[in-house]
């Protein structure tokens, strides 16, 4: 588990949705290195292949999370 942490604009939630590739971003681009999860390494993956992996092997909880739950789910 990651938990980010840090002050308000310092990228807690661009960084983990960039990974997830859950923005848009026409110019955007992977440069070099490395983003590995379980030795699976998300850079070089299709959107299909990661679309694959979200809600099994990652998942992300936004910064309101009383607002992402449904109690009524979990009770």
């Amino acid at each position: 588990m990651v938990c980010p942490n840090g002050e308000s604009g310092s990228g807690k939630t661009i960084t983990p949705k960039s990974i997830m590739r859950l923005m848009y971003y026409e110019n955007g681009r992977i440069a070099q290195g490395q983003i590995l999860l379980q030795y699976i390494d998300l850079t070089v993956l299709s959107q299909q292949e990661l679309s694959s992996l979200r809600g099994k092997k990652m998942a992300m909880v936004f910064q309101e999370p009383m607002s992402a739950f449904d109690l009524v789910m979990w009770s």
